[in-house]
């Protein structure tokens, strides 16, 4: 894991001992996820509104990852949601 995680530039994980368990940190390539925020916010520069589809198709992310990243933009107050379940749309906060 600490070869693979050097191989790809990724910070070494983190173990440790809880009690009884053995919690294992895995860090993620932060410049990757900052990346695909860009790709939201520079289509929305050009788009009135994104959906979960297309932006799975600009940035090739999972269904559950772009919820991930929408969630995060949301809290960020860069995007502001619209609608639940399949109607929903993302658009650029207004201010």
């Amino acid at each position: 894991m600490y070869d693979y995680c050097e191989a790809v530039s990724l910070k070494p994980p983190e173990i440790s001992e809880k009690g009884n368990f053995l919690q294992v940190v895995l860090f993620r390539n932060t410049d990757e996820i900052q990346a695909n925020e860009e790709k939201i916010v520079d289509y929305l520069k050009n788009n009135t509104r994104i959906t979960n589809k297309k932006a799975r198709e600009l940035t090739r992310l999972s269904a559950d990852g772009m919820k991930s990243l929408f969630r995060r933009l949301v809290e960020k107050e860069v995007l502001e949601k619209h609608g639940e379940k399949k109607g929903t749309y993302y658009t650029l906060k207004a201010g």
